[in-house]
């Protein structure tokens, strides 16, 4: 049984040294802004650059869904490898929209990390994203066309399989 060392255990975690950072996207959560404006939260963990004392560790980007943040949005799908010049407009409470989220997950990007205060304290900040090198594009694809045994399902939701 694992034993609880109360003094080792912090208030939550420090933030990262400010750069650049590789990150694997490993999960989005819809929600609200404090504005209470839509958002969209991507957990991402650190998997590079190779020897960086980080790796592992958890960011998170936060994307609001206003018509003004919305490049932000496009911006981050499209670093993340996913040929968005065939995607339509869609609403972002669509099925399509959310298949697009779920292909990002798994996907590699670089993220340039700030320490920015919030409430008078540090926190990371993702200022700006560009394309990992190392992963295959995805193009995008519609549900409709994959067949039924590649289908899946996640979050009691079907996705297409990537």
């Amino acid at each position: 049984m694992p034993k609880m060392n109360w003094k080792d255990q912090g208030r939550g975690m420090e933030p990262i040294e400010e750069g650049i950072y590789e990150v694997q996207i490993k999960d989005f959560k819809h929600g609200e802004s404090l504005n209470g404006n839509p958002k969209i939260d991507f957990e991402a963990i650190i998997v590079g650059p190779e020897g960086n004392p980080f790796i592992g560790r958890h960011l998170w980007e936060v994307v609001t869904l206003t018509e003004k943040a919305m490049w932000r949005l496009g911006w981050l799908v499209a670093d993340l490898g996913i040929d968005t010049s065939t995607l339509k407009e869609m609403d972002t409470k669509s099925e399509d929209f959310k298949r697009v989220l779920h292909a990002c997950k798994g996907r590699r990007i670089w993220w340039t990390v700030i320490i920015d205060t919030f409430n008078g304290k540090g926190r990371n900040k993702v200022v700006d994203y560009a394309k990992s090198d190392d992963q295959i594009p995805l193009a995008a694809i519609d549900l409709e066309e994959v067949p039924d045994f590649l289908k899946r399902k996640e979050g009691g939701e079907e996705v297409a399989p990537f």
